[in-house]
């Protein structure tokens, strides 16, 4: 069993290459990073809230009291610079998949130019397949690649939000979840409502017109 997954890991890393998968640690990387640097940012959103009385020190974290002591134009410095690296970690992980779809693509492209050149056993291939595999199968690979990554990139950063929230305050957090699941149950009934009334509405209308035709 650990044999076979470890053999097929292998071929999956031989797929991919070294490039692609040095692109996926980044991506996830800048992905706990950028947890990170949103929590930084509401943390001296608040600390900035308390510096001009519109908050009282009493609900900052204890951990943050002592940055509430800073002046104000070290607070906004502070803040700018989170913005700013907010914003390169923002684009790095957005293009992580971008590169690692783009990667996959082109290792994909060498491979049929290899059957086609180079490989003793692939004697010819018609137009039509090189023509399906530019132009349908391989962006379609390259497509599904950039969502996975994105979405294991988007996973990583709203786990680490999620633990930043739970060490932060429990209590809090877990009834912001609870809300959360019941707005999203609501909107979810809601929805399913407004699709089965526009339906019947559909087939009123068109026993509607059917009659007037008549």
């Amino acid at each position: 069993m650990n044999n076979s997954l470890l053999s097929k890991l292998k071929s999956i890393y031989r797929v991919i290459g070294a490039k692609a998968f040095v692109w996926i640690i980044f991506g996830m990387l800048g992905a706990f990073a950028l947890s990170s640097v949103e929590v930084s940012v509401t943390a001296f959103i608040q600390i900035l809230l308390v510096k001009i009385n519109l908050m009282p020190k009493s609900l900052l974290h204890p951990y943050l009291n002592r940055f509430a002591d800073y002046p104000l134009s070290t607070l906004c410095f502070f803040l700018v610079a989170i913005g700013l690296f907010r914003s390169f970690f923002q684009f790095f992980t957005s293009q992580s998949g971008n590169f690692f779809a783009n990667i996959i693509g082109t290792r994909l492209k060498l491979v049929t130019i290899y059957q086609l050149l180079l490989h003793k056993s692939q004697k010819s291939m018609a137009s039509s397949e090189i023509h399906h595999r530019m132009a349908e199968l391989f962006p379609k690979a390259g497509n599904f690649v950039a969502v996975v990554t994105n979405c294991l990139i988007n996973t990583i950063q709203v786990v680490g939000l999620l633990t930043a929230m739970i060490f932060i305050g429990f209590r809090e957090t877990l009834i912001g979840l609870i809300g959360l699941v019941l707005v999203g149950i609501t909107v979810k009934s809601l929805r399913k409502g407004i699709y089965t009334y526009s339906q019947a509405s559909v087939v009123d209308q068109a026993t509607v017109t059917i009659s007037v035709e008549k």
